[in-house]
């Protein structure tokens, strides 16, 4: 886990720190050239759904025409906004403080590792490491986003959401998505695998390392294989079976 209280002693600290994020980010998440190999792809619009701090954001706004960067935690979202205005501005990038979950509307709370890293932040705790912070936040849904941003499909949407994505992504239609590119939280394998066979559904779906998953529609004929990434024919096979 980060420890922010450390991080933020010196600015030293956080350039490694933002520079690290930027390489983690850089490499869970493939885009530009190495999308463009794998298949012919729109690049309209993306979606950065757990933004952090915006490094996604920042890089996606290079390839596609709209980022829309969804951050519940107001710490957060605020150094997101200060890099947009002041730092690094991408006239393409459009913030919204708002946490994914499966309604509309609702307010939720926000919970924090203990060790005070903002990070990680989520409405949905899955570990009792996760404690509560005086925070609330609103909520969107799937569905409801393509409302808020005024499009019908979304062309790249990154997720990594702190274990929210079942009540996210479960039961719902994910047609009008190109790609999925995700960390999935959580020790409940039959709940990964039910997940696992819900994107099946949709998605040519191949996971890397233990968590990380890139999913790309059915609708898109893949020109390679994604280097490093595992084929996944059986999305309901558990993670272990795939090394």
């Amino acid at each position: 886990m980060i420890n922010f209280k450390d991080i933020f002693q010196s600015r030293e600290k956080v350039l490694a720190w933002y520079n690290q994020m930027d390489g983690d980010v850089s490499e869970s998440y493939p885009l530009g050239v190495y999308l463009d190999s794998i298949a012919d792809l729109p690049k309209r619009v993306a979606v950065d759904l757990g933004a952090n701090v915006g490094m996604f954001s920042r890089i996606a706004a290079h390839d596609y025409e709209e980022v829309h960067a969804f951050e519940p935690s107001h710490f957060l979202s605020s150094i997101m906004c200060y890099n947009q205005h002041h730092a690094e501005s991408h006239n393409n990038i459009y913030i919204h403080k708002l946490a994914a979950a499966k309604n509309t509307g609702m307010i939720a709370s926000l919970y924090r590792p203990k060790d005070c890293s903002p990070g990680d932040c989520t409405i949905q705790p899955i570990s009792e490491e996760q404690v509560l912070q005086s925070e609330n936040c609103l909520t969107i849904a799937l569905e409801d986003i393509f409302t808020l941003i005024d499009h019908d499909y979304i062309d790249y949407m990154k997720i990594d959401i702190e274990g929210s994505e079942y009540d996210f992504l479960l039961d719902k239609d994910l047609s009008k998505i190109a790609i999925i590119a995700m960390e999935i939280h959580g020790p409940d394998q039959e709940l990964k695998n039910k997940l696992y066979a819900h994107l099946g559904k949709y998605m040519h779906v191949w996971k890397y390392l233990d968590d990380l998953v890139w999913c790309l529609n059915k609708k898109y004929d893949y020109k390679i294989e994604p280097r490093g990434y595992c084929p996944e024919e059986d999305v309901r096979r558990p993670l272990e079976k795939l090394h």
